[in-house]
């Protein structure tokens, strides 16, 4: 008897939605930490310009992948969950740079980092939920005529 494994790809609306809106707000993010590196630096407290143009870089890099993962007709699951992995890493660390003492933050600094990494948290817990319920649902298979 033949095992059937799951499809490797799905072309799910609700993880496609959900890594569209990650794209979104990973691009604003990231123009803002970009254009704006002195100023963002200074509301958080620190005096790295240099780390907010890398991050604006890396977000606007983040979210173009993002955006072409989710135009592809068939979004490959090892990448969704690859995405998922980068987030939870994101509210990870950032709840570890609220924890401890590493970089001393304002207050202001504080209530950006949590508000954004609870933005990223909820994403993360979108694109599960999309990831998980294209394995509930059926995937049409493409004829071969």
């Amino acid at each position: 008897m033949a095992v059937q494994l799951p499809p490797t790809a799905t072309n799910s609306n609700v993880l496609r939605r959900a890594l569209q809106a990650n794209g979104l707000f990973s691009a604003v993010n990231g123009v803002v930490l970009a254009v704006l590196p002195t100023q963002v630096s200074s509301f958080l407290g620190l005096d790295m310009p240099g780390l907010m143009n890398f991050l604006g870089a890396g977000l606007i890099g983040f979210a173009v992948a993002l955006f072409w993962l989710a135009a592809e007709p068939r979004i490959r699951r090892s990448l969704a969950l690859a995405v998922i992995l980068l987030d939870v890493a994101w509210v990870v660390d950032s709840i570890l740079l609220l924890v401890t003492d590493i970089v001393p933050l304002t207050i202001h600094g504080m209530w950006a980092i949590a508000i954004v990494s609870g933005m990223v948290a909820s994403l993360a817990a979108l694109q599960s939920y999309g990831l998980r319920r294209s394995y509930d649902t059926p995937q049409p298979v493409a004829s071969r005529a």
